[in-house]
């Protein structure tokens, strides 16, 4: 058999080509490694320096070289002074060399030099795991039964298995590394260490593990389970029971007041808002005792009541004043009193419990269709040391200032009247004798000769320059503060608690404020073996004053035009019209307000007697006295009253011009309407309507 020299078959012309070809590859793969390689060392870096700081050798290499550094500065704090002498060196060499010695390395990447502390290339080996013997055992419950299904793994691994119909499991294959996990749905995980095994620890008594040693060598233990205390602490609290939340059928959800309590906020019901699903509440206001919307899964009536039932410690909690749900969100004086834990202090509150669906009509009736809201208050424990607890809570508010919102300045309103009125001055002369502004005032003036025109021009050039903020005038930076003490003691057969709080509210706006004290006593006794008792005290007092609900500040500040002032030059109050008669916001609103004064006592007693260790009685005996009084005041300064007689203006050419025809707030006989003069019902003196109630 004959081989062939495969090479015989090129001719010789190609072979030429072939081996040149190679040796220009070869030549320009070594140009271009040559090239990448000598990218970092073609710097030329030259150095001269004695006993230099190391961060100066730094600086002098970043000018040079171009590159930036990355480092902690904590890294040059002990580096010891630098002599070197280097000329036309590479960077890495001009590097190395100024780091001799320092403890500190360095690294190269696109265009960045990093510096980190120098580390020793070695490492310990990791020593090796130790075999552990076989491990078997029983699982038990809380009263000592065997449980079945509970899983026993190895963390971390997919080694594992379950306990068989007798509680019992084993594991092979372990080491003292290895981490066993014995967990069941209901019960608390515990972790057991293998190597706490091998050396018997203290700490596997304290998980409820005991450890024996079998003839064989292998090792045996009887774990003892705890239930889970999310399911002991799971109880479903519905005023008339209180039920395990495995066993209760019915929709609900619970919360504790200590987790969704808000310093600024000093009722609970608005505290629940974004808190509890299902349930959507809605602010309407800020001001303290009024309440918010609440909806428990929607409306049920497009007329009725939708508000949920409140219960407080098993009583159904009604608010301070029956109030019709028309006018429940509609800003009147009433309102203020609309909320039902206005007298209750949040500190003193426990947990809450939301019943949304039907079941709760099962226990409180067609009043429960919209859902129940049940509070627990807080109570002492039997055989607890004396324990006294006080809370302060202080909240600070800025005032808003008028850059928040979108409107126009003093400049821009003023050039807006002028067009108007060029554009319909017949038009609105009558109505700027009801409702005046500045622009108008000062064009009233000049028409009764008051003011020329050059002083016409300069004042109206002036109002363009005002720019007042009527948030700065109307609100003021608000602090906000709540006091409680509570005292709590128990013995064996007798417990009880006290708590005394403070609320004080500066308020937000002027002329507002606010001030509610709450007392709470609870105490409870083990009158026999069978009879136990529990006897409640609650007393909260509230004084308010807010302005009057034909005013309000907040509206007036967004919407009020910018080139009214609250004073005129000589400090003295500004008016301007409305309702034909004279009105400053300020005045207005010390001289129309509310002031609300309201006490409310309960008294309880909670008794429970045991029949059977399955089958008690409860009883409860509540009484409840609420004394309200809410005054709505404008006195004989406030523009309110006054426009009650306001019976004309004076016409710019000085005649009376009777308003009796527009004035709505005139009254005119309607039997009599053509023949009979229009009469002022409010001659003089002002305006108080009272309410007052006591509810029991």
């Amino acid at each position: 058999m004959h081989k062939k020299n495969l090479c015989e078959r090129i001719p010789g012309s190609l072979t030429v080509q072939m081996l040149r070809a190679m040796r220009m590859t070869t030549f320009f793969l070594v140009v271009f490694f040559s090239h990448v390689a000598a990218r970092t060392s073609s710097q030329q870096i030259s150095l001269s320096f004695k006993n230099a700081s190391l961060k100066e050798i730094l600086a002098s290499v970043k000018a040079q070289s171009g590159y930036a550094f990355l480092y902690d500065e904590s890294l040059l704090n002990n580096t010891r002074p630098v002599s070197v002498e280097l000329s036309n060196v590479s960077l890495n060499k001009a590097l190395s060399t100024s780091l001799r010695g320092q403890d500190l390395d360095f690294s190269l990447s696109d265009k960045i030099i990093v510096l980190v502390r120098n580390t020793p290339n070695t490492k310990p080996l990791p020593e090796a795991p130790i075999a552990a013997p076989p491990v078997s055992g029983t699982v038990l419950g809380p009263d000592g039964s065997a449980l079945s299904g509970v899983s026993v793994t190895v963390r971390g691994s997919g080694t594992g298995t379950s306990t068989n119909e007798s509680g019992n499991f084993t594991l092979r294959s372990l080491s003292d590394n290895d981490i066993l996990v014995i967990s069941s749905l209901g019960y608390e995980t515990v972790l057991v260490p293998v190597s706490d095994l091998l050396t018997v620890s203290s700490r596997l008594s304290a998980k409820g593990v005991k450890i024996s040693k079998e003839s064989n060598g292998s090792l045996f233990l009887t774990i003892s389970m705890r239930t889970t205390s999310a399911d002991m602490d799971e109880v479903v609290i519905t005023g008339y029971q209180n039920k395990n939340k495995n066993q209760y059928a019915g929709s609900v959800a619970t919360v504790k007041a200590k987790d969704i309590n808000v310093a600024s906020i000093g009722t609970l019901d608005k505290m629940l808002q974004g808190q509890v699903a299902g349930v959507t509440v809605e602010t309407s206001s800020a001001v303290f005792g009024t309440a918010p919307k609440i909806r428990v899964r929607g409306s049920s009536s497009l007329s009725g009541i939708n508000e949920p039932l409140w219960v407080l410690d098993g009583v159904p909690l009604e608010a301070p004043l029956n109030i019709a749900p028309s006018e429940l969100y509609s800003g009147g004086a009433r309102n203020l009193l609309a909320s039902a834990l206005s007298g209750v202090n949040p500190e003193d509150i426990e947990d809450i419990t939301v019943l949304k669906d039907a079941t709760a009509t099962a226990m409180y009736g067609t009043r429960a269709v919209n859902g129940v809201i049940v509070i627990t208050t807080k109570r002492a424990k039997k055989n607890m040391p004396l324990t006294v607890n006080y809370s302060a809570n202080g909240t600070l508010t800025l005032k808003p200032s008028i850059t928040n919102f979108d409107v126009l300045n003093s400049l821009d309103q003023t050039i807006l009247n002028e067009q108007i009125f060029d554009t319909y001055q017949n038009t609105l002369q009558s109505f700027s004798a009801e409702t005046s502004g500045a622009f108008s005032k000062l064009l009233y003036e000049r028409n009764v000769k008051n003011l020329t025109d050059e002083q016409f021009r300069n004042r109206i050039r002036d109002l363009k320059t005002v720019n007042t903020d009527w948030f700065d005038h109307l609100y003021k930076n608000s602090f906000l503060q709540q006091h409680s003490v509570s005292a709590s003691y128990g013995a064996e057969k007798a417990y009880g608690r006290i708590s005394v709080s403070y609320y004080d509210d500066l308020g937000k706006t002027v002329g507002e404020n606010v001030k509610r004290y709450t007392v709470n006593l609870t105490s409870g006794y083990q009158l026999s073996d069978r009879l136990s008792a529990d006897f409640m005290v609650k007393y909260s007092s509230r004084n308010q004053k807010n302005a009057g609900t034909q005013v309000n500040p907040f509206l007036y500040a967004r919407d009020a035009s910018r080139n009214m002032r609250p004073y005129d030059e000589n400090g003295e109050p500004e008016y301007y019209k409305r309702g034909y008669t004279d009105f400053n916001i300020l005045k207005e609103i010390d001289n129309n307000f509310i002031r609300l004064n309201n006490s409310d006592f309960l008294a309880q007693v909670d008794l429970r007697y045991k029949i059977k260790e399955n089958l008690r009685v409860n009883a409860i005996f509540n009484t409840r006295v609420a004394n309200n009084e809410v005054n709505e005041i404008q006195t004989e300064f406030s523009n309110y009253a006054n426009q009650f007689r306001q019976m004309g203006i004076v016409q710019p050419d000085g005649f009376l011009l009777s308003i009796e025809d527009r004035n709505k707030r005139l009254y005119k006989n309607p039997a009599n309407a053509l023949t009979l003069p229009t009469v002022s019902v409010l001659p003089e003196g002002g305006i108080l309507d009272r309410e007052t109630t006591i509810s029991k």
